[in-house]
């Protein structure tokens, strides 16, 4: 009995040291980064823990509370509400417009009353009177056309917008692929996958066991650089995997395929378009208009050639064959290399309030308003 005892002591003693010697090890690895890395060379931003996934793996917003995070010195919130929509509930007054676009238009780092979607609102609300339309916005960081349709396929009956606002942005179309949301056959269309991966469990688990992940996630310099090298190294995996598929398909193509399928870019768009066709087949099942914009930023990122090709040669033609309207910005973005400064936050990139409200204005000006206005035309309202 009392050798058992000696050993229990050992062995809570062993794992004493090891717990004292994992956390120092913490400890020092969270000094060297805070001191490497000051507030004002900041090597990411303070991340938020603000996404979530469905059932079959879709990655979406949360769908209630807030979070909030920092940038450079620059603090923000992002509120969310039922289904997976940010700032705006569903209680909101006005015939709905569902937004669905990237990071750009669901507004990183930005404050509600800083976001392209806030000042939409504004725009509209100023031009047809108060609670008109009421904007919500489902958009989220890293969407790409894929999560655009599978969203508006998953939670168009509960949202019941009347109508929806795609709004592109630089990578939507090679997002398309690497996303891997649909199984896709050239010629034989598309199936929805149930995408449950090694992310989706890894966050499930923190989520569900790890009631202060968020305030561990917002004040640690090592676990943000851990989640996300180890996002990265799981992202990057799955690309390879999907530009693998791709690659070996378009070599199996059929000879009545080759003209459409076989270039580098031509599989992407292929694949786009049947995205926009299903989604345009909801938007008819359902009763909603839709409508596609750009961000106006297609032509000022690298390695996006597939979603330049798609919006210069493809998506004019491609659009107005299924009736929908379709301007593309780009040609009006006042943002350049000299100036830039002054609307993004750098290194990191993305639109701060300034150029958000500039690419609202672009939106609204030479697109949307008109659009609406047709709208009420047309419903007689």
């Amino acid at each position: 009995m009392e050798l058992k005892f000696r050993n229990i002591k050992i062995l809570v003693l062993r794992i004493g040291i090891l717990s004292i010697s994992l956390l120092f090890f913490f400890l020092s690895i969270e000094i060297i980064l805070r001191l490497r890395y000051t507030n004002k060379d900041t090597f990411v931003p303070a991340v938020v823990n603000y996404y979530t996934y469905t059932n079959n793996g879709l990655r979406v917003n949360r769908s209630k509370g807030s979070v909030k995070g920092y940038w450079r010195g620059h603090a923000f919130t992002y509120n969310f509400f039922a289904p997976h929509l940010r700032d705006t509930s569903l209680t909101q007054q006005g015939i709905r417009i569902l937004t669905v676009g990237d990071s750009f238009v669901f507004g990183a780092l930005l404050n509600k009353d800083e976001t392209l979607i806030y000042r939409l609102q504004e725009y509209a609300d100023k031009e047809f009177g108060e609670n008109k339309f009421c904007f919500l916005n489902a958009a989220s960081c890293g969407w790409g056309v894929a999560d655009y349709v599978a969203f508006v396929e998953d939670f168009v009956k509960d949202i019941k917008p009347k109508i929806i606002l795609v709004i592109m942005n630089s990578f939507d179309i090679e997002r398309a692929v690497t996303r891997d949301l649909f199984n896709f056959n050239p010629g034989f269309g598309l199936t929805r996958k149930n995408n449950k991966d090694i992310l989706f469990f890894i966050k499930r688990f923190f989520i569900d066991l790890m009631p202060y992940y968020d305030y561990w996630l917002r004040n640690s310099f090592f676990l943000q650089l851990l989640r996300t090298k180890v996002s990265i190294f799981i992202q990057s995996k799955k690309e390879n995997e999907a530009y693998r598929k791709r690659d070996i398909f378009k070599k199996t193509l059929p000879v009545s395929l080759s003209d459409e399928s076989r270039s580098f870019c031509d599989y992407d768009i292929v694949l786009t378009k049947e995205l926009f066709i299903r989604l345009k087949k909801i938007c008819v099942r359902e009763g909603i208009d839709l409508y596609v914009t750009t961000t106006g930023y297609i032509f000022t990122e690298k390695y996006n050639a597939c979603t330049q090709v798609f919006i210069t040669d493809i998506a004019g033609d491609f659009f107005r064959s299924m009736n929908v309207p379709f301007y593309d910005i780009s040609p009006y973005n006042k943002i350049t290399e000299a100036n830039k400064m002054y609307y993004r936050f750098l290194p990191e990139g993305h639109l701060n309030a300034k150029g958000a409200e500039l690419m609202a204005l672009d939106i609204w000006h030479y697109f949307l308003r008109k659009q609406l206005t047709d709208y009420l035309l047309k419903e007689k309202l």
